[in-house]
Order: structure tokens, then C-alpha cells, then sequence
């Protein structure tokens, strides 16, 4: 009894490293991001199934997406990688890829609850969060400078 609780220790340490591993990727990625553009961060959990975090950077100058990155897996030992489709198009174009995605994702649940875009809900798809928190972040940036200006 006692050696399976020592294993179940040692696991959970080993777990607990792996996991500060994954978290400095995270941090690695962000920093090597900040200030070339707007960012979005999206996140879809999966509990048995595989889950992604997803970094899109946008230039609002150009309306084009500078950089998409995801780290999508089951494991600790992903990192994140380029998705090389979405690199180049306006966020328009981001945004209807990603509602495609969500649909093939969550297909039982948009058959209940259609896609809206004002309701925050992280069953969504990673990319679509990502795109949304851009949305948002240029809409108070909007709002701001009209209420400089008047």
C-alpha cells in the first residue's frame, strides 16, 4: 500500500514538471508575440480528448493575421506549432474558417444552441476565441477613441 502511494507521489511530481514545462512554452510564445500586433488567445479544454491552445496575431494595419500558433494535443509533451492556413488572411476570412471549424467540432451542440457571437461560451472552438478577442480588443479600442474625439 505504501509503495503505491510513493508512486502516486512521485507521478504527480513528475506530472507537476511537465506541466511548468508546458507553461514556460506558453510564456515563451506570448513574449515572442507581444507588440507585433494584436493578440487573440483561444483555448477549447478536452478532458479525455485532445485540447489547444491557439495564439493568433493580427496587424490591423494590413487587416491581415500575422501568425497563428497552436499547441494542440492530449499530452504535455506538444508544443505549439504554426498553422500556416491562416497566416495572410483578414480576420474575416479567419473568423468564417473558424466558424466552419466549430461546426465540425461541436456539430451536436450547434444542432441546440447556434453559433452567437456575443455570447461568450468556452465550448467554442479554439480559433473562434481567438478571433473573437481580437474583435472585442479592436471594438474598445474603437469606442476609445470616439470618446477621445468627442
Amino acid at each position: 500500500m505504501i509503495k503505491i502511494a510513493f508512486l502516486a507521489f512521485i507521478l504527480m511530481i513528475v506530472q507537476t514538471f511537465f506541466a511548468i514545462l508546458q507553461i514556460k512554452a506558453y510564456q515563451k510564445e506570448l513574449k515572442s508575440l507581444v507588440g507585433k500586433g494584436i493578440l487573440g488567445i483561444g483555448q477549447k479544454k478536452g478532458f479525455l480528448s485532445q485540447g489547444e491552445i491557439l495564439i493568433l496575431c493580427y496587424d490591423r494595419n494590413k487587416d491581415k493575421v500575422i501568425t497563428c500558433r497552436s499547441m494542440k494535443g492530449i499530452t504535455v509533451f506538444n508544443r505549439f506549432k504554426e498553422k500556416k492556413n491562416i497566416a495572410g488572411l483578414s480576420l474575416d476570412e479567419v473568423k468564417k474558417i473558424a466558424k466552419d471549424e466549430d461546426d465540425i467540432i461541436n456539430k451536436k451542440l450547434r444542432q441546440k444552441v447556434p453559433y452567437d457571437e456575443k455570447v461568450p461560451d468556452k465550448r467554442k472552438c479554439a480559433l473562434l476565441q481567438a478571433v473573437e478577442a481580437v474583435n472585442l480588443r479592436l471594438q474598445r479600442e474603437g469606442n476609445g477613441e470616439e470618446a477621445k474625439s468627442a
